[in-house]
């Protein structure tokens, strides 16, 4: 069958690109740390996540859009509408260039206000450093959007991988320019330099390709008008769009804040770099949801439901083998990689280490549910209920890291995001008539919690780790050639 084997190799090849991603995620992560902490110290390194986490909020501008235009121009694609195509991306660019403008010159006045500094709590930068690594990290987020759309045409095309790996040299550059940086005991304001470098090398790069490989009745960069009618229909869904970017925002960037309002910037720096170990699996699991998500989109609008759904049962069986195993992992070998990585400058805390990991866990559960449903845009009811339920995990979180420390703050994070997300997301699959991924989506849930109990135990875990391994090789080890031809 064409069809299947094209579409198992454009995620294969997705999944390449993402994975190469991936390891440079992890040198980025896993090689800075320490540099910053040899560098800066842990006191400014947590005044720099801090930073950084406000500037995050603007990535907001789009307006939700991004997505939103980029499923429409999947959709033109695959039904070979190439006019529509072209006018979309315009009016998007067009859309999304005007935006960035106007909020870069907002930011600039807002982000230079007297008060900033004292009230995020930064008390050993320079004012002045402060403002500047604000507005340049705020620019940084401000000019991808643009840049954004550019790689969704590849996406769009069924290029998904040559978009991943644009995305890949960007954070080549990052990893380079940052280390020599830290080493050569530069400051703030040259490392968020470093990261503006590789984001308009990156966006000539794309442009100068895209000008070339698109056929000759596309014109990406030629003079066209937005078109009106594509805006409007674009508004309502791309707001919901911008309210699950909100949502995540909130968290993602809300909770560093919260932590350091709750507990102070030293366990910021705790909290963010077991976040980070955590977010190694998290980003494993995410590529494989990510890279699916154009066959969702294409499949679902030429109607082939039972493809759709047994997609996202491979998809998310395979994202929860891997995350009980990299939870064994972590339990079983943490302490030692991790006192290996940072020796004794920072508390390696085992339980609250296992609840991080069990928390990626489940938010990649609901997480690629809501993919379905953002990737067919019907994600209005998940737009709704995200930002309300993140808002009140963050006040659970917040009292369990004042009552129980950093335990307390996540254990919030599980009780009050992931429990509510995984029985709404569900909710909103059934009502969508797709009640298969709906119940697969809460048996798998139910199958982490019952295992959950199992890791603490160091004999039990490598017990659940070999059951896993079972599993996966049975339901996913090639059958014979006529299988998968």
């Amino acid at each position: 069958m064409t069809g299947e084997s094209d579409m198992r190799g454009r995620i294969l090849r997705a999944i390449g690109a993402e994975g190469v991603g991936q390891l440079l995620n992890v040198a980025v992560r896993l090689l800075l740390v320490p540099l910053f902490l040899a560098a800066w110290g842990p006191e400014t390194y947590g005044e720099w996540l801090i930073l950084t986490a406000v500037a995050g909020w603007f990535g907001l501008a789009d307006l939700g859009g991004q997505l939103y235009f980029v499923n429409r121009m999947t959709e033109a694609w695959a039904q070979q509408k190439l006019g529509d195509f072209q006018k979309i991306f315009a009016t998007g660019l067009i859309f999304f260039g005007v935006s960035s403008a106007v909020l870069m010159s907002l930011a600039a006045a807002v982000l230079t206000a007297p008060f900033i500094p004292s009230w995020l709590g930064i008390q050993r930068t320079n004012t002045d450093v402060v403002y500047w690594v604000l507005i340049i990290m705020c620019l940084r987020v401000l000019a991808s959007l643009p840049l954004g759309l550019l790689l969704g045409v590849y996406r769009a095309t069924g290029a998904q991988a040559t978009s991943v790996m644009y995305g890949n040299l960007m954070l080549l550059v990052q990893l380079i320019a940052g280390a020599a940086v830290l080493m050569s005991s530069g400051g703030m304001l040259l490392m968020a330099l470093t990261e503006v470098v590789g984001l308009f090398v990156v966006s000539a790069l794309v442009a100068f390709d895209l000008r070339r490989r698109m056929p000759a009745g596309v014109r990406l960069f030629w003079p066209i008008h937005p078109q009106m009618s594509i805006l409007q229909d674009a508004w309502s869904p791309s707001l919901h769009f911008l309210g699950i970017q909100l949502a995540m925002a909130v968290m993602i960037q809300g909770s560093v804040i919260v932590v350091a309002k709750a507990m102070g910037p030293l366990e910021v720096v705790v909290f963010s770099i077991m976040r980070t170990i955590a977010n190694l699996v998290s980003r494993f699991l995410g590529m494989m949801a990510h890279s699916a998500w154009p066959e969702f989109t294409r499949l679902h609008s030429k109607g082939e439901t039972q493809r759709f759904q047994a997609l996202f049962r491979t998809i998310l069986l395979a994202s929860t083998l891997a995350g009980l195993l990299f939870l064994g992992s972590v339990q079983l070998f943490g302490s030692q990689l991790f006192a290996l990585w940072l020796g004794k400058q920072l508390p390696y805390e085992t339980q609250s280490m296992l609840m991080m990991g069990a928390l990626v866990i489940f938010t990649n559960t609901w997480t690629l549910g809501g993919n379905l449903l953002m990737a067919t845009n019907r994600h209005n009811d998940y737009a709704r209920v995200q930002l309300p339920v993140n808002m009140i995990a963050l006040g659970v979180a917040y009292l369990g890291g004042v009552w129980f420390g950093l335990e307390g703050f996540i254990g919030g994070l599980i009780f009050g995001q992931s429990v509510p997300m995984i029985v709404l997301t569900a909710w909103m699959l059934r009502r969508n008539a797709w009640g298969e991924a709906s119940r697969y989506l809460g048996a798998q849930a139910a199958l982490v919690l019952v295992l959950l109990p199992l890791y603490v135990n160091p004999w039990s875990a490598l017990l659940v780790m070999a059951g896993v391994m079972f599993l996966g090789a049975w339901r996913f080890w090639p059958r014979n050639a006529k299988a998968s031809d």
